[in-house]
């Protein structure tokens, strides 16, 4: 369960055919996640791209994996905007 660089929880709901250990993802990738923070108060709720395994999450960029169609991974940084 990734948490950010101020302990904020970064909570994605399961979806069993693309979040467990045989994706070669362990925690899942893209879609919906809800933001807690420490007390547990809703603080946002973000949409990560489809494939995107988020690795780290500091100040306002997250840092992720992604594939392509030949399987090759990449690193990818997307900057978090407020609305």
């Amino acid at each position: 369960m990734p948490a950010d660089d101020r302990n904020r929880l970064w909570l994605k709901r399961y979806r069993p055919a693309t979040d467990n250990l045989w994706t070669g993802f362990p925690g899942g990738t893209g879609g919906a996640r809800v933001i807690l923070e420490p007390d547990g108060t809703v603080a946002a709720t973000i949409t990560l791209p489809d494939g995107l395994f988020l690795a780290d999450i500091r100040g306002d960029r997250l840092a992720g994996v992604t594939r392509d169609q030949l399987e090759v991974e990449r690193v990818v940084v997307y900057e978090i905007s407020k609305p």
